[in-house]
Parts: structure tokens; sequence; C-alpha cells
């Protein structure tokens, strides 16, 4: 049962339209490289491919208005490459899978929660490690990236880090279409 919930999440949204996203939204699509690489974090990627597909009609098959639900990245790192998954409008999570006999101990579950929203014309997603299900009761990280194009060729991300063992950070990046 608890797999299908996303889906069924994601075919309600997609079946009945969401008010959040709007065609007039940008479009981050396409291949990102990085201004400056050379004074750049090594955490930063070097280049994105980035998907984001348009969707104009439901589930059923009838018009709807222009509309973004996902988000797919394909991030570029000295060391190799991550993709990610995501759906805009959407917040969910993981929580980790254990062994039996953890129950026992009476130590908090491992979570992982992600969070995607429009903020004006900008992209914000958001997404955090917690040694539990409260923020409060052991380590955590978090991060929050925010996306939003400068002109049609020009992405700025700006990056938020923040976590129990580590002190506030914030960056900005430049990356240029390909």
């Amino acid at each position: 049962m608890q797999v299908r919930r996303p889906s069924l999440l994601l075919s309600m949204i997609l079946m009945f339209g969401s008010s959040g996203s709007s065609q007039t939204r940008p479009d981050f699509s396409g291949r990102w490289v990085l201004v400056d690489s050379i004074n750049t974090p090594a955490d930063l990627p070097r280049s994105m491919s980035v998907q984001q597909p348009l969707v104009t009609k439901n589930r059923l098959g009838q018009p709807m208005p222009p509309t973004y639900f996902k988000l797919t990245i394909e991030r570029y790192f000295v060391a190799g490459s991550r993709t990610e998954e995501y759906f805009i409008g959407t917040q969910g999570g993981v929580v980790t899978v254990l062994p039996p006999d953890y129950a026992r101990t009476n130590r908090p579950t491992p979570q992982t929660r992600v969070a995607v929203r429009w903020d004006g014309d900008r992209l914000v997603i958001d997404t955090g490690s917690y040694a539990s299900s409260k923020r409060e009761d052991g380590p955590y990280t978090e991060r929050t990236e925010m996306w939003e194009l400068e002109s049609p060729g020009e992405l700025r991300v700006t990056i938020n880090d923040r976590g129990s063992a580590m002190a506030s950070t914030s960056s900005t990046a430049m990356y240029q279409r390909e």
C-alpha cells in the first residue's frame, strides 16, 4: 500500500492539475556549465543536464493548463555524476528501513525529507537528513537550493547549507546554457 501512495498522489496531481505551477514558470531544461569552475568548491557540479517536461494533458488525456510537475537533474562533479528526480509542488521523504531488532533499542529512526516549490519565478528545492522524526532530536543537515534564470542563458543557483554539527554556509553558482 505504501508503494502506491506516491503514484496515487502523482496521479491525482496530474489528473486535477495544480494552480501552483503553470507555463509562465521558467523552464530550466538543457545542459548548464559552471561559469567559474576553477574557484568553486568540489561539491558543486561542474555541469548539469536538466529535464523539465511540460504537461498539457491530464491522465485522462484531456487538455489542462500547461504545467511543470517534474524536474530531473543529472549533476556532473569532478568525482562522478548523480541523478535526482523531483516532483514540483510536493513534499515527501524516506524513513530508513532498519533491521527488526533496531526497534527494541529505542533509538530514533533516521529520515530524509524533500520539498520542491515555486517562490515566484524561482524554484526552491529543500532537502534534509535527520536522526529522527524531529530536527531537535539529534544530528541533522539541511540544504536549500534556489534556482532562478538571470537571462535565457544564465542560471543562478543559490545554496544554503546548515546542520547541527556545522556552521551555516551560503554560496551562489552561475551556470551558462551550453
